[in-house]
């Protein structure tokens, strides 16, 4: 079931067939013309789950198919975006390639963008196009920040005489491109079904928003990148698949499901809070909303086996915490001195307590303070 209603500026959900008649306020948010197109893409018209929809969390497709749910229009136009890239390059395919293909097989479908001789004319490349943001970006790339010393050591404060350090980039991290090489793959065993030798695979990355500073700040120095996915087992790759689509469909046949979406595919729950457009309807998203909606800004998070202890908060806990949630939290029980002050604010956890350390002189707060301030 596709999204049924639009979420205005206002907040006010409107029926789209009405939105694209009349608008209901004085002025429209866009043109005609690209609510339309919004109003479009919304309905695939595909009636078996595609590789992209296996690819999200059960519950956000399976909620997708059965809710009458809204969407925001202004939102979707990244959507659009790459729609429209998608689009602009089909009309220069010419040779021999083949693009926007929709393949099918016993478990799912799947549209590949583009397949041939599309870097040079010796190979039979595999290609995606992917308008993605500069953290997504960041973090397929592989790209992470480490501490160097300088070679300086603190004169005064609560560092005194450790060593000074500064922030370096590295480029040989982890590549989180999971999903892309998963969906690639999947379209290369497709195409290989029917014949097609598949020799390499690449995705051709466009940065969305490269034109701002924190671009710059993820050492993203380009608007555009190659990145290159590796092959995974085809029967690994065909098993996790058949493993989705049989979760969903049960979940469709018994129309219900419990099958929460897991960490990554909730973004660790920044997709929930910001990004789901059924999130309302999911109850792991809901607590999101109705956090949201009554003002919560942070939590406290006590380990009570350490409170009065002195002994150390329990960093393993909130370090768990933090990976499975986005939600800000305070870090309550066992601080015992101005070092595990300075871990928590290096963690970048909102805040935390401090109680006997405090009381019992083990912790100077305006050189914990000056400290902070000064990095």
């Amino acid at each position: 079931m596709p999204a049924t209603r639009f979420i205005c500026p206002s907040g006010h959900e409107v029926n789209i067939n009405q939105c694209l008649k009349k608008c209901i306020h004085t002025q429209r948010c866009m043109f005609l013309p690209t609510l339309r197109a919004v109003a479009n893409s919304l309905n695939r018209k595909l009636q078996n789950a595609t590789v992209t929809e296996l690819l999200a969390g059960t519950m956000e497709t399976f909620l997708k198919k059965t809710t009458d749910y809204a969407v925001d229009p202004i939102n979707q136009m990244y959507a659009l975006h790459g729609s429209a890239v998608h689009t602009l390059n089909e009309n220069y395919t010419e040779g021999n390639m083949l693009s926007e293909e929709r393949l099918h097989d016993e478990i799912t479908s799947g549209k590949f963008d583009l397949f041939g001789q599309i870097l040079d004319k010796e190979d039979n490349t595999l290609g995606d196009y992917k308008i993605t943001s500069s953290y997504k970006l960041m973090k397929a790339l592989g790209y992470y920040k480490v501490d160097v010393p300088t070679g300086e050591v603190y004169k005064t404060g609560v560092k005194k005489g450790q060593p000074k350090t500064k922030k370096e980039w590295r480029t040989d991290g982890v590549k989180h491109i999971l999903e892309w090489a998963i969906q690639l793959n999947y379209y290369r065993i497709l195409l290989e079904e029917r014949g097609f030798k598949v020799n390499r695979m690449e995705i051709q990355a466009l940065c969305r928003d490269f034109n701002l500073r924190v671009a710059s700040e993820r050492n993203i120095t380009s608007p555009v990148y190659i990145i290159h996915i590796n092959k995974i087992s085809d029967v690994w790759i065909k098993r996790y698949m058949k493993a989705k689509a049989k979760r969903l469909n049960e979940a469709l046949t018994k129309g219900k499901t419990s099958y929460i979406c897991n960490s990554k595919e909730r973004w660790n729950d920044r997709k929930c809070k910001d990004y789901c457009s059924v999130a309302s309807f999911c109850p792991y998203g809901k607590q999101f909303k109705q956090l949201e909606k009554i003002g919560v800004e942070y939590i406290v998070v006590t380990d009570i086996s350490k409170d009065g202890t002195l002994q150390g908060p329990n960093f393993k806990m909130y370090e768990q915490i933090a990976s499975v949630s986005k939600i800000n939290f305070v870090v309550s029980g066992g601080i015992k001195d101005e070092q595990n002050i300075l871990d928590v604010a290096k963690k970048d956890y909102y805040a935390c307590i401090v109680g006997k350390a405090y009381y019992e002189g083990k912790v100077d707060l305006k050189e914990v303070i000056a400290c902070l301030q000064n990095g």
